[in-house]
């Protein structure tokens, strides 16, 4: 099915339809952006456990860090 095809499918759905619909898409909207998040979370891991990543509490060190960015 072609998205323009469902887009005119979608606009016969009666508003109760909508009404899930649109709540269906939020709720995979957020699943997405947790997914993304967490495989954000785990590249992090990685590279610190590779030692990509530097960190320090000194505020001179911080700002040699920021400016080799």
């Amino acid at each position: 099915m072609a998205f323009a095809e469902l887009i005119e499918d979608v606009k016969k759905l009666s508003y109760d339809e909508l009404e899930e619909l649109k709540h269906l898409a939020d709720k995979y909207l957020i699943e997405l952006e947790r997914e993304g998040l967490y495989q954000s979370h785990i590249d992090s891991i990685k590279e610190y456990e590779e030692g990509k990543l530097t960190s320090s509490s000194d505020i001179n060190e911080l700002k040699k860090i920021l400016d080799n960015v």
